[in-house]
């Protein structure tokens, strides 16, 4: 399995969109890939997040995802274990359905340059656990009510962007 968010550029309000303030977006051809194979070897399941070509994350979880078991970044790790968790609240067995898994995250951009890399991450989360990505992000954010959404074709022939309160029908 594989999926693919595109990152976005905001325009206005970048910060200030976390105090409900609104804010033009544009996505951008940029984003992140995840994919998720099967790990035979054993049942954790292991993580690892490249920057263009650099491995600058890797993290193995245990069956309960309550333990973390090896992380190059503990910070990182305990943020994205809750996103799982979120992500398992929304979809039920989830988690439980990932054991001998390793999913493999590649970002076709610099991670400092700002083009929503936790946004198009916890977007491909959602994609793979079949949960509403705005569900997702009010479980997890404290910011705005919210939230934009770009789905852009990976030639960038199509834009669709979609804006939505959180918590709406």
């Amino acid at each position: 399995m594989s999926y693919y968010s595109h990152g976005k550029l905001l325009i206005t309000g970048e910060y200030l969109i976390i105090r409900g303030a609104m804010a033009l977006a544009s996505p951008v051809r940029f984003g992140q890939e995840m994919k998720i194979e099967v790990n035979s070897s054993d049942e954790y399941l292991k993580w690892e997040s490249f920057e263009l070509d650099r491995c600058w994350f890797h993290a193995i979880f245990d069956t309960t995802f309550t333990k973390i078991i090896e992380t190059s970044d503990s910070e990182v790790a305990n943020r994205l274990l809750l996103w799982l968790m979120a992500a398992d609240q929304l979809n039920p067995g989830f988690l439980k359905r990932q054991k001998f898994k390793k999913v493999i995250v590649k970002s076709d951009f610099n991670l400092s340059w700002g083009l929503g890399s936790s946004s198009s991450l916890l977007s491909d989360i959602a994609l793979w656990a079949e949960v509403d990505s705005f569900r997702l992000h009010k479980l997890l954010s404290k910011g705005s009510k919210w939230i934009s959404e770009a789905r852009i074709s990976r030639d960038l022939e199509m834009v669709t962007l979609t804006r939505r309160m959180i918590g709406a029908s």
